[in-house]
C-alpha cells in the first residue's frame, strides 16, 4: 500500500486554554502538539505493514515517522514554520500527482476542510481524530480503529468507497455558546464500520421534563456535579441558575454554579476535592459518549469519577438511533471501559447500550 500521511500539529491544541478549537492559534513548541502523540500511536500500530508513506517534512510528517522507526517514506513537500492551513492544501495537491492509494491525516474538522478544497475526488481519505471538534463523518472512531482499518486495507489491497460529509463550526460562535454547523462538501472514504458514518445530528422540540425531574430528585448536597454540554444536560440544572455556556461544562455544588464553562484542570481540581458525579449526553448521530465535543473530560478525570458515577442521559429521539456508544479518550492510565452503560431517557427509564472503543 502507498499511503499519503500528514499531521496537523495544531489539532487539539485549543484544549489547553479551553478554546473549543484551534483556529488562529500558533504552536509554541513541537513538544506542545497534542496531535503528534496520536500520530505516533497510529504509526506504531501500522509500522509492521508493507506501507510506503508519502509525507511532508518536519513536524507534519517525517519527524514522527523517524521517531516511530519507519524508514519506508518519501518526503514530497516541505511545509513552512510554523505550519498553516496552506501547507495542508499544498501537500494534498502534491499528493494528487502521486500513485497514493489512501490519504490518512491526523487532525479535526478544520483540517478536513483544508483537504476537501485540494484533494482529488477519487482519493479515499481517512481522518485520525485529534481535533477539538470532529463532527464530520470522515474520521475513524479512534486511533485504534484507524490502525485496524489501514491494516485491513493494506492486507486486502481493495476496498469500496462512499461519500461522507465534511462539516465545521463557527468557532467564535461556539465559544459564546452557539453551535453553528455548516456543510462544506463531501469526501471519498472507505466503506467500513471503523469510520463514523454520520455527522453530528441536531434535535429540536424535545421534552426533557422526565429526565430533569428524575436527576433533580437524586442530587445531594456536598457532591460535585459536572454538568456536560448540550440542551439535554443543561435541562438538569436548577431553575433560575443563571446564564451558562450551553456548549461548556458547569460545576454544580449545593445547587449553585461553582464554575461555568470549566476547563480540564478546573474539573480535575473539583472532582479531586469533592465526591463527584458527571452528567453527560452522547453526541447525536455520532453516538460518541467521550472524545467528541467534550475534550475537557480526560482519562485522569474519568479515573477520579469512576464509571458508576457517570450519569448518561439522552432524549428518546436520540436514543432511537443509538446502537452503540463510542469512547475515544487517552487511555494511558489503563482505565477499564465498561462493555455496557445504562442511559436514562425518561423518568426512571433506562436502556443498556454497548460501549465500543
Amino acid at each position: 500500500m502507498k499511503l499519503g500521511f500528514f499531521i496537523n500539529p495544531l489539532a487539539g491544541y485549543g484544549i489547553i486554554s479551553n478554546l473549543k478549537g484551534s483556529d488562529g492559534l500558533v504552536l509554541k513548541s513541537h513538544e506542545d502538539s497534542k496531535s503528534v502523540s496520536r500520530a505516533l500511536k497510529f504509526l506504531d500500530g501500522v509500522k509492521s505493514e508493507e506501507i510506503e508513506f508519502y509525507v511532508p517534512s518536519g513536524i507534519m510528517g517525517s519527524e514522527a515517522l523517524d521517531k516511530a522507526g519507519i524508514t519506508s517514506y518519501r518526503v514530497i513537500y516541505a511545509p513552512s514554520e510554523p505550519t498553516t492551513s496552506e501547507d495542508t492544501a499544498a501537500f494534498v495537491r502534491e499528493l494528487n500527482g502521486t500513485d497514493a492509494d489512501i490519504l490518512a491525516f491526523v487532525g479535526g474538522d478544520g483540517t478536513a476542510r483544508d483537504i476537501l478544497a485540494a484533494v482529488r475526488e477519487d482519493l479515499a481519505v481517512v481522518g485520525i481524530p485529534a481535533g477539538m471538534k470532529m463532527y464530520s463523518s470522515v474520521f475513524s472512531i479512534s486511533v485504534r480503529s484507524a490502525v485496524s482499518l489501514i491494516k485491513q486495507l493494506s492486507s486486502s489491497g481493495t476496498w469500496e468507497t462512499t461519500k461522507s460529509e465534511v462539516v465545521d463550526i463557527d468557532e467564535d460562535k461556539f465559544r459564546k455558546g452557539e453551535l453553528d454547523i455548516s456543510l462544506f462538501g463531501e469526501m471519498t472514504v472507505p466503506v467500513t464500520p471503523l469510520v463514523v458514518s454520520e455527522s453530528k445530528a441536531e434535535y429540536s422540540h424535545v421534552d426533557f421534563t422526565g429526565i430533569s425531574e428524575y436527576i433533580g430528585e437524586r442530587m445531594r448536597g456536598g457532591i460535585c456535579y459536572v454538568i456536560g454540554p448540550g440542551s439535554t444536560c443543561k435541562s438538569v440544572l436548577p431553575e433560575n441558575i443563571g446564564a451558562t455556556n450551553i456548549l461548556g461544562f458547569d460545576i454544580l455544588i449545593d445547587g449553585k454554579i461553582a464554575v461555568s464553562d470549566a476547563d480540564e484542570s478546573e474539573i480535575y481540581r473539583y472532582v479531586s476535592e469533592y465526591p463527584p458525579v458527571l452528567v453527560i449526553s452522547p453526541i447525536g448521530g455520532q453516538n460518541f459518549l467521550l472524545g467528541r465535543g467534550n475534550k475537557q473530560i480526560s482519562s485522569r478525570i474519568v479515573e477520579k469519577i469512576g464509571w458508576n458515577n457517570i450519569w448518561v442521559i439522552s432524549s428518546q429521539e436520540k436514543l432511537s438511533s443509538m446502537a452503540n456508544l463510542f469512547v475515544d479518550i487517552d487511555n494511558s492510565r489503563d482505565i477499564k471501559i465498561p462493555a455496557f452503560i445504562k442511559v436514562l431517557y425518561g423518568y426512571g427509564r433506562y436502556r443498556m447500550i454497548p460501549v465500543k472503543r
